[in-house]
């Protein structure tokens, strides 16, 4: 199974039936997979940050995880607001970005930019988020989806 065909059978068993995006080319797998897949509905956007706050609306109406999809770089870094408003909010939510090819990450260089568009967004939303991670190793997402839905739900929610 595709790495990004897993991503969304695991929030489909998680009773996810709605995804907030906007496709890009650093999410194109995730995209794809999205599209494909015939439990979860989207609604596609044109600003980042708006579906971003629909994701975030939907967690405050529902109480179930609003799931985001964005491309990577100013995909991700569009979203911040979001991000920021659920982590505020204590609403429960689930934003997922694309990213550079593994072998183009800048990780260790010492530059700003090896990928195209890539920014190193954990940093960048660690402050407002209950848990932030890039996932370099396939055979570890299950471990890092669980994870990131578990803390979204538990205790005082959020993303």
């Amino acid at each position: 199974m595709k790495l990004s065909d897993y991503v969304f059978k695991f929030l489909a068993g998680k009773g996810v039936k709605q995804v907030f995006m906007l496709p890009g080319g650093g999410a194109m797998h995730l995209d794809d997979s999205l599209g494909r897949s015939p439990e979860i509905k989207y609604t596609c956007f044109l600003h980042e940050q708006a579906l971003a706050i629909a994701a975030e609306a939907y967690g405050q109406y529902t109480n179930t995880p609003g799931v985001a999809l964005v491309t990577s770089g100013p995909g991700a870094t569009n979203a911040i607001t979001g991000v920021a408003a659920a982590y505020i909010d204590s609403t429960p939510a689930f934003f997922i970005s694309g990213q550079a090819k593994r072998p183009d990450l800048m990780k260790g260089t010492g530059v700003r930019q090896m990928g195209s568009q890539e920014v190193d967004i954990v940093s960048m939303v660690s402050c407002v988020t209950k848990y932030a991670v890039t996932v370099l190793e396939p055979a570890e997402i299950r471990y890092h989806l669980e994870k990131a839905w578990h803390l979204a739900v538990s205790g005082r929610m959020g993303p």
